[in-house]
């Protein structure tokens, strides 16, 4: 195996190779069986060799002298997965598309179609940005009680954090450059508190006037509908469900900037948000319970957006509503396709109840 594709290939199995210790044909790594075969869990000194040919005839082999590790590498993903619980089977495309991959440049830029801004001089980051190498969040067993597989991983380049265990979410600019990630933490809700939040923000997003969204969405501008969800994991769910174009707000935080992008690409906007007070509220406005009304409607997403663009609100199914599943990331894909094709357009008017329909119709 070539040099590019190894590399590329331990990359996705969460191998740090951004400075790899080269002794002839081998190339030295931390080793990813560490949490599992090491003393302490961790490689400190990389003892995980790789063989690296030169032309990519001959086959690649690794060997740990710290655990006793060793192998063709091209088994190396299906070891992995087995003890991360994922079956071998699953990694059969992984070795395919290893094989063939091909190195090329990622610094030329594309920008997003209708996103550019006479103003965006303003805001211009640095072509370049300084990030640590974060390993790859494809095995992390996280990702699997969420309903998500290594593929989605892959599509989506998530990464991990294993300082602070994060799984990161990539977040573009409107050149299709990365400006940073979003960390969705994994731990348990237990754990979770003001100092470390369930999201938090690395390389000082902007979300003011970013979104987070696949960048094959604007490659293949015009094809897909337009979807606007709160969450990470609710992103997710939506680019598992098909739905290229659905952005993840990062919150229901509504800014000019973000209304300004949305009416210049001129798509019409599906409004996914939770489905509890803090998601109707952030859609409609809040509710006073002493009045009955709804107030800083002109705030809410809805209104400010409907006199401009269509507007269309998803509709969740009864059946996740009965089993108090109201957020887009813990539907299945089904249930999410469902929301999406069942959306209701707005014209203005305030709903009194949650974002539900009785009329679902099971698949």
């Amino acid at each position: 195996m070539k040099k590019e594709n190894a590399y590329w290939l331990l990359g996705q199995l969460g191998v740090d190779t951004s400075n790899p210790a080269m002794s002839g044909e081998w190339a030295n790594f931390s080793c990813p069986f560490a949490p599992w075969h090491h003393d302490s869990g961790i490689d400190r000194n990389p003892s995980f060799g790789v063989s690296i040919s030169s032309n990519g005839d001959s086959k690649s082999f690794y060997r740990c002298l710290s655990c006793g590790q060793k192998g063709q590498l091209s088994l190396l993903p299906a070891k992995l997965g087995k003890l991360r619980g994922v079956e071998p089977a699953e990694f059969q495309l992984l070795i395919q598309q290893a094989e063939r991959f091909e190195y090329t440049d990622t610094t030329a830029t594309r920008e997003a179609p209708g996103w550019e801004d006479e103003d965006d001089s303003k805001h211009e980051s640095v072509p370049k940005k300084s990030m640590p190498v974060y390993g790859s969040a494809l095995l992390h067993p996280y990702l699997r009680t969420r309903g998500l597989d290594w593929r989605d991983a892959w599509r989506l380049g998530l990464r991990y954090d294993e300082v602070q265990r994060r799984i990161l979410f990539p977040v573009y600019n409107n050149q299709l450059q990365l400006e940073g990630f979003n960390g969705r933490s994994v731990m348990p809700k237990h754990y979770l508190n003001k100092t470390n939040p369930k999201s938090r923000d690395y390389h000082g997003l902007d979300k003011r006037r970013l979104f987070m969204f696949n960048p094959y969405f604007y490659m293949n501008f015009g094809k897909h509908r337009l979807i606007l969800v709160e969450g990470a994991i609710d992103y997710a769910r939506g680019q598992q469900a098909g739905f290229l174009g659905t952005h993840g707000t990062m919150g229901t935080a509504l800014t000019e900037e973000k209304i300004a992008i949305l009416c210049k690409l001129g798509r019409p906007v599906f409004i996914f948000f939770d489905n509890d007070k803090a998601g109707t509220d952030a859609v409609f406005g809040r509710f006073n319970i002493k009045t009955g009304t709804r107030e800083d409607r002109h705030q809410s997403w809805a209104r400010r957006l409907f006199t401009q663009l269509p507007v269309w609100i998803c509709t969740y199914p009864a059946l996740s509503i009965k089993e108090e599943r109201n957020d887009p990331g813990t539907l299945t894909v089904k249930e999410f396709r469902w929301a999406v094709y069942n959306a209701k357009l707005y014209i203005g008017a305030d709903p009194e109840a949650r974002l539900d329909d009785d009329n679902y119709v099971p698949f």
